[in-house]
């Protein structure tokens, strides 16, 4: 990662390059959400300098729980791929103290320390 904050270094001339960003949705994390901001805004910067034409930074953003998905593309300017697919369901539960509870809350369990 550290080789990419350093883009200007390497003026990009050797990158011909993919970036994947799983969970983008980090972006508004207290922690970690300022480096990388700073990092994608960086290789952004760089893709649209004229040197970087020919070998350009791809930048590849996934997550399935952000809230403010078009800001984002508009401040990225991407385009926004959607999907409804999944493989594996998801289920939801609700748990109050020792007790899990369906959507529909009604009590399904009781958690003892062995269920951790």
């Amino acid at each position: 990662m550290n080789d990419i904050v350093q883009l200007k270094e390497y003026h990009c001339q050797h990158f011909d390059s993919i970036i994947i960003v799983d969970e983008l949705y980090w972006i508004d994390e207290l922690n970690h959400g300022y480096s990388l901001e700073l990092l994608l805004s960086k290789i952004i910067y760089y893709n649209h300098l004229k040197i970087t034409t020919n070998n350009s930074v791809k930048i590849i953003d996934m997550s399935a729980t952000i809230p403010n998905l078009n800001q984002l593309a508009q401040w990225f300017d991407i385009e926004v791929y959607e999907t409804i697919f999944r493989p594996i369901s998801l289920e939801e539960y609700i748990k109050i103290d020792r007790i899990l509870y369906n959507k529909q809350f009604i009590s399904i369990r009781e958690l003892h320390l062995s269920d951790r």
